[in-house]
C-alpha cells in the first residue's frame, strides 16, 4: 500500500495470475483499507493492466456501489458485453499494436457506451505493443485530469 500526494490517495495493488481470486481480494482489500483509514467513498477507483484491466471491466460492471470510476489499460471487455452493464465512468487506454488483446472489442464497446450516453473515454495509443508497459505511463498520466473532473462532478453512478 502506498500514498500518492498528487491525487491524495491510498493505492492498494494486488498482483496475481488468478483472476477469479483477485476479484474477491480487491473487494476485501477495499473493505480492510476503509476500516483502517478515512476513505472518501466517492473517490474509490479501480485500475488495471492486461488481466487487471479485464478485472476493471468486471468490477465496475458488478459493483457500481463501490467504485466511482475505472481505468482500464490494455484490458479486453467481457465477450457479449452491452453498454447497459456499466454505470461507472471509465477511461480506457489501448494500443493499436497490442498483439495479445486486440483493440477492436474495447473500441466497439466504448463506442456503444458513448452512444448510450455513458461517461467513457477511449485513448488509443500507437507504437506500443502489449508488453511495452512503460509506453503506457504518459497515457495513464493523461487520465489524471479526467479522474479529477469525474470527482469534481461527484463521480456518482449513472442511474
Amino acid at each position: 500500500m502506498e500514498f500518492n500526494e498528487d491525487l491524495d490517495e491510498v493505492e492498494v495493488t494486488p498482483t496475481t495470475v488468478d483472476v477469479d481470486a483477485v476479484k474477491g481480494l480487491v473487494l476485501k482489500l477495499i473493505e480492510l483499507v476503509r476500516q483502517k483509514h478515512t476513505i472518501d467513498p466517492d473517490r474509490i477507483v479501480v485500475t488495471g493492466y492486461s488481466m487487471g484491466g479485464m478485472g476493471v471491466w468486471h468490477l465496475t460492471a458488478r459493483h457500481p456501489e463501490i467504485f466511482r470510476a475505472g481505468i482500464v489499460v490494455s484490458g479486453e471487455p467481457p465477450a457479449g458485453a452491452t453498454p447497459g452493464q456499466w454505470r461507472v465512468p471509465l477511461y480506457v487506454i489501448h494500443s493499436r499494436q497490442d498483439e495479445v488483446l486486440p483493440l477492436a472489442p474495447a473500441q466497439d464497446l466504448t463506442s456503444r457506451m458513448k452512444k448510450a450516453g455513458l461517461r467513457v473515454e477511449l485513448r488509443v495509443v500507437t507504437g506500443i505493443t502489449h508488453y511495452q508497459v512503460d509506453g503506457f505511463v504518459e497515457p495513464l498520466k493523461a487520465a489524471v485530469p479526467w479522474l479529477k473532473k469525474i470527482w469534481k462532478q461527484g463521480g456518482k453512478p449513472v442511474s
